[in-house]
């Protein structure tokens, strides 16, 4: 894919990666999950929706300290889901989109309820995938599951060696669990459970019914609180959902957006 259009630019006193492919009138901002590179993470959606005669232009960026938009410090609890919402409203901006609809995944889905909330007049619609609103003790248990990245199966550990050292890995990946007990701790295990009811654009919620990270009870709960929310489980996905069943996927964001 040698049509995709790179580079940074500075937002919110961070520099942020981004790219985008298409030239369609539907503008698709794609967020991703922690540390992993949106580009990487959204090869997928590149390829379909950035194709030429799509419809469609993609459009995505390494959230602060992650991927290649580092150094940025990124780890306050109070602040961690609304400033990526913010430097997402500010890069889109700064890349003249007026407005847009949104696909977050699992901390990108967080992140696209809270933008959608704070920025109302730029989100058109809404889709989320392996999202929660909020941490209970079972997602937490199993996030201290992987807290030894050493532990990781292989294929994992070597897309995180794209961008990361071993050690480097193991360092934000800590502070990354840290930061999730401290929402349990501090507020409840609230991300912007609060918030579900203040979404007002069309919102699709796609989860894997075997997600081993994001139980698909959080789904449930993002449909009863979202209204008029869609909700589609799919019996055989897991956490990558887009990923690994990229084609159900493309086909169902396509409708709901078109």
């Amino acid at each position: 894919m040698e049509d995709i259009t790179r580079g940074k630019l500075t937002v919110n006193g961070v520099q942020l990666h981004y790219a985008h492919r298409g030239d369609g009138p539907h503008t698709l901002l794609c967020i991703s999950g922690s540390l992993v590179s949106a580009e990487f993470t959204y090869k997928p959606q590149f390829e379909y929706f950035g194709r030429k005669g799509s419809g469609f232009k993609i459009v995505t960026f390494d959230l602060r300290g992650y991927g290649n938009s580092r150094p940025a410090e990124r780890f306050n609890a109070a602040t961690f889901y609304s400033a990526d919402a913010e430097d997402a409203h500010a890069l889109m901006q700064a890349l003249g989109f007026e407005s847009y609809s949104v696909l977050g995944w699992c901390h990108g889905g967080a992140v696209a309820m809270v933008l959608a909330v704070m920025f109302p007049k730029e989100v058109e619609k809404l889709i989320l995938i392996g999202s929660k609103s909020f941490f209970s003790q079972e997602d937490l248990d199993n996030f201290e599951k992987t807290r030894l990245v050493s532990t990781w199966p292989p294929h994992l550990k070597e897309i995180m060696a794209q961008f990361y050292s071993d050690e480097l890995f193991q360092e934000l990946w800590t502070k990354l669990l840290d930061i999730f007990a401290e929402i349990r701790t501090k507020y409840d295990g609230n991300i912007c459970r609060e918030k579900l009811s203040q979404i007002g654009c069309p919102t699709l919620i796609l989860h894997g019914a075997r997600d081993p990270m994001v139980s698909p009870s959080h789904a449930q709960y993002l449909k009863d609180g979202i209204a008029g929310s869609r909700l589609v489980v799919m019996e055989e996905g897991k956490h990558w959902l887009h990923g690994k069943h990229s084609k159900e996927v493309n086909a169902l964001v396509e409708t709901f957006v078109l």
